[in-house]
């Protein structure tokens, strides 16, 4: 089993476990915890470097988050990364990077891929089950869960990311929506159709294609091509017995 480990949040999580020896002690024992609940036998750390395209097409995006993070963050995180195999693309979020991998799985591994997350996009966007280490649970997901999802997201925005949806419309108001619809045409419709009826003709449909452009997690090879003009390549996992787990 292949872990594919949405590391981003390490850093904070245990910024404030101590003294700098004790938080990397603690993320070590951490990335253990998962590897072993996932019943992982290699396992990646994935990192959004840089800012991604997300910041090319939406001035907005996440400008609402405080900043900057304190300096041990930083040390962790660069610690992370120096320790153990990792990935990153500067066009690109940790979530997409994930994504992709797992989404091509059957076509570039030769076994089984499971994402491990704090970020409930991540979680629920793709299908199958992956782990939360945050809150230490499993999620699983079909076809019609992860469709449901992406379109609930771009009806309602993401206001953590800044990410506008329509003014005042919430999760159970799209379940209604959603009630008698399944279909990816459907529910896209549906959705279209209600920022069309907010926002107007032509507002409505620059916003709606926006918003989901934003909220969509890159999965396919066109998806990537189309925004870096490549593909990714293949990465090289951490094997849980070797050093770099065992030794720290």
């Amino acid at each position: 089993m292949i872990v594919l480990i949405d590391a981003d949040s390490l850093p904070y999580i245990h910024m404030k476990s101590g003294t700098y020896e004790e938080a990397i002690q603690n993320m070590n024992n951490h990335i253990n915890e998962i590897t072993n609940v996932c019943n992982g036998d290699k396992f990646l750390l994935v990192f959004t470097e840089g800012k991604n395209f997300r910041y090319d097409i939406f001035n907005e995006y996440k400008n609402n988050r405080a900043k900057p993070k304190p300096p041990i963050y930083y040390a962790l995180r660069e610690y992370l990364k120096q320790t153990y195999k990792s990935y990153w693309h500067p066009k690109l979020e940790a979530d997409d990077i994930v994504s992709y991998f797992h989404y091509n799985r059957k076509k570039f591994f030769n076994e089984e891929v499971i994402i491990s997350s704090t970020d409930k996009d991540v979680l629920k966007q793709n299908i199958d089950r992956h782990y939360d280490y945050l809150k230490c649970k499993f999620v699983e997901n079909s076809n019609d869960d992860i469709t449901k999802f992406l379109f609930t997201q771009t009806a309602c925005g993401d206001s953590t990311d800044k990410i506008p949806g329509i003014y005042g419309v919430g999760e159970k108001t799209v379940e209604k929506w959603f009630k008698d619809k399944t279909t990816n045409e459907e529910l896209r419709t549906e959705v279209l159709n209600r920022f069309i009826e907010y926002y107007g003709l032509n507002e409505g449909i620059i916003k709606f294609y926006l918003t989901f452009r934003l909220v969509y997690l890159l999965k396919t090879e066109n998806d990537i091509l189309n925004i870096i003009g490549t593909t990714l390549g293949l990465p090289e996992f951490n094997l849980i017995d070797s050093q770099e787990v065992l030794e720290l």
